[in-house]
């Protein structure tokens, strides 16, 4: 009989001592949806809120910065008009089109005024809502840490999260080894008297 070829024999020599290592620590996957978490976290729709009455007052704010700049663009035309009009005297016309480059200054300051007032409501909600997150994530990571490990999983992924390719990096898991609804659970048990809310770094009110 042929004897197992020298690398063979080599590496199951090899092998063998390593099996009672393995079998001491088994490998228990878990799995977790932290979107899924954060979305329904009672926290979130009260974020959401806040943040949506904010949005509304800028909004308004804003539109009512663009009524501003109407009505002046209405006035400026008036001015121009005037200040080409025949039957005015050359110092009329002179005042009229005077008063037309002032009203075009001011167009063009509050036009300036609402376009840094949306920007740096943007950045400041953007700024929010991702302090928000951070937070969030922090505090469900730890939970959902807790509870895995409590059911005895060594390792824990979040399903929902995607590689640098677009692709999900958990493709398939098991439903009984997903803690998504126990972690939930959990939450909803002891939501906190107080809600977590990022800091607010909202710009100043626009002037009205």
């Amino acid at each position: 009989m042929k004897s197992f070829p020298r690398t063979l024999l080599l590496a199951s020599c090899l092998l063998l001592p390593l099996a009672p290592a393995f079998a001491q620590a088994p490998l228990k996957v878990m799995v977790v949806d932290m979107v899924k978490l954060l979305d329904e976290h009672p926290n979130t729709a009260e974020q959401n809120a806040k943040l949506t009455a904010e949005q509304e007052a800028a909004t308004a704010d804003l539109e009512k910065m663009q009524k501003d700049v109407n009505a002046m663009a209405e006035k400026y035309k008036a001015q121009d008009e005037e200040s080409k009009n025949p039957t005015l005297n050359d110092q009329a016309r002179a005042k009229a089109a005077a008063d037309a480059k002032d009203t075009y200054a001011q167009i063009q300051a509050k036009n300036s005024e609402g376009m840094n007032y949306r920007d740096q409501f943007t950045a400041a909600m953007q700024k929010r809502i991702q302090n928000y997150r951070d937070l969030m994530f922090e505090e469900i990571g730890k939970l959902a840490g807790d509870i895995a490990k409590k059911k005895g999983a060594t390792l824990l992924l979040d399903k929902s999260g995607v590689s640098a390719l677009g692709v999900l990096v958990v493709v398939f898991a098991d439903p009984a080894y997903d803690i998504t609804d126990d972690v939930l659970a959990e939450i909803n048990r002891n939501r906190p008297a107080t809600p977590v809310t990022a800091p607010a770094s909202t710009p100043p009110a626009a002037k009205k």
